[in-house]
């Protein structure tokens, strides 16, 4: 029994490891990011209302990570269900590079602001152009694309380019 266990010790991290580096390495695909923007789109235009917690159906409702979560999902990427927070890290396969400079940024971009000082990066968003963003609005009570301006452009806390295989 102890030997088992501890060979199932040794063997689990470098399984982990070795499956954390294989996906970081490869990023998604063109087809899997192309797929998320018209998943985005499609997911605002059909005004969902916002449900804190929502990730599963439009019908249901969503919140901000929610609604990206479920983009993602349809489009094949292997990501999971998690916070705005981990998102902003790039963890639970969330995988990309951090944009440093906001004028460097680009479609598709997830968009990260503190909007509450004890959430850091409390709310996520999908920048569809140079100066509009995808986001379940809390505020607005539904999923929404909004200028990015104001407080969305003033509490902006970081930037994250999902990493396509082909970089």
């Amino acid at each position: 029994m102890i030997k088992k266990c501890i060979f199932f010790v040794l063997l689990l991290p470098g399984c982990l490891l070795s499956l954390l580096l294989h996906n970081d390495a490869m990023g998604f695909t063109r087809e899997q990011l192309e797929t998320f923007g018209a998943n985005i789109e499609f997911i605002v235009q059909a005004t969902p209302r916002y449900v804190w917690g929502g990730s599963s159906s439009i019908e249901r409702g969503l919140d901000c990570s929610g609604a990206i979560y479920l983009a993602a999902k349809w489009a094949g990427m292997p990501v999971t269900r998690t916070t705005s927070l981990r998102m902003s890290a790039g963890l639970d396969g969330w995988v990309g590079n951090d944009i440093i400079d906001a004028n460097a940024r680009a479609r598709l971009d997830l968009m990260f602001w503190t909007l509450k000082d004890h959430r850091p990066n409390g709310h996520v968003g999908v920048l569809l152009d140079r100066d509009h963003v995808a986001h379940a609005s809390s505020t607005q009570g539904h999923a929404t694309i909004s200028p990015l301006e104001g407080v969305l452009r003033e509490k902006l806390t970081a930037i994250r380019r999902l990493l396509g295989a082909e970089q």
